[in-house]
Order: C-alpha cells, then structure tokens, then sequence
C-alpha cells in the first residue's frame, strides 16, 4: 500500500465518516480535511470567507526523509503529519475534546489494523490567547526505497 492523498482521504472518510466537520461558506458545505499547501492557498487554509465548524483534519504534505547506510546509500521514507483539531463553537464545551480523543482512538486503531506505521501525541492542550485549538497530532511513516547516496 502506498500512502498518498487520494488513499489517506478515502481512508480517514470511511474511518471517521459522520464526525469529521465541515467548512461551510454560506449555503456550501465540504468535509473538513486540508492537505496542505493548497494550490492556490499555500498554507493558509480554509480561506477567510470559509468558516470550520467541528472536528477539521489538517494533513501536511509528504516530507522526505534520509537515513543514511554505511555502503554510501541512503534509506528514504515519507513522512505525513496529520493534525485532528477541535473547531467546536464553545471551546470549554467537554463534547468537542470527548469526541476530539474517541476521534484519535478510533483513527490509531484503524492505522494500526491496516499496517500504516505511525506515533500520535496525546491531546495538545487549546490556548484561546494564541488561537491554537485542541488537537491530536499524528506522524504516519510510508517506509520506502534504498539508493545512492
């Protein structure tokens, strides 16, 4: 299996379904998964007359990353970082973190069963002064290929 956007967004669709938020823009509605840089937004995502409502998924895009070997090769593996924040209208309201870490279970066992290596973090803490919302951050490893240094 080879991770990429079309896999990992059918993927975290069928795991989460329903609960996963949606950004809404007057009457328009799409499920709340960013993988960014965006085109023509980089990575200031969703745009500014585009509101999230609920739980968003945030996936960075692939960062490569070499491991060199002794024999003059290098061992190349994409990393992805996926980010599951809390957007729920009241921030001290204890559904949107109970359904924020039964998001995150649900998500690492379903990584887990289908052999996609990953590390999560337990819940980041929200801070209304720095506008970060709580959240659950996930590294997914794709193992990959062996060449030339």
């Amino acid at each position: 299996m080879c991770l990429d956007k079309k896999y990992l967004y059918d993927s975290l669709v069928a795991w989460l379904g329903d609960d996963i938020g949606i950004y809404r823009n007057g009457s328009r509605e799409v499920k709340a998964i960013a993988f960014l840089p965006m085109e023509n937004f980089g990575y200031d995502y969703p745009p500014d007359d585009w509101r999230t409502i609920g739980i968003e998924i945030v996936v960075l895009a692939t960062m490569p990353k070499h491991s060199g070997l002794l024999n003059h090769q290098a061992i190349e593996e994409e990393i992805w970082e996926l980010f599951i924040k809390n957007w729920e209208e009241d921030i001290n309201a204890p559904k949107g973190d109970l359904k924020l870490i039964e998001m995150g279970k649900t998500l690492a066992q379903n990584l887990a069963s289908n052999g996609i290596l990953f590390k999560n973090s337990d819940v980041i803490q929200g801070n209304e002064a720095l506008n970060m919302r709580p959240q659950i951050k996930f590294i997914l490893r794709q193992p990959g290929s062996i060449g030339l240094l």
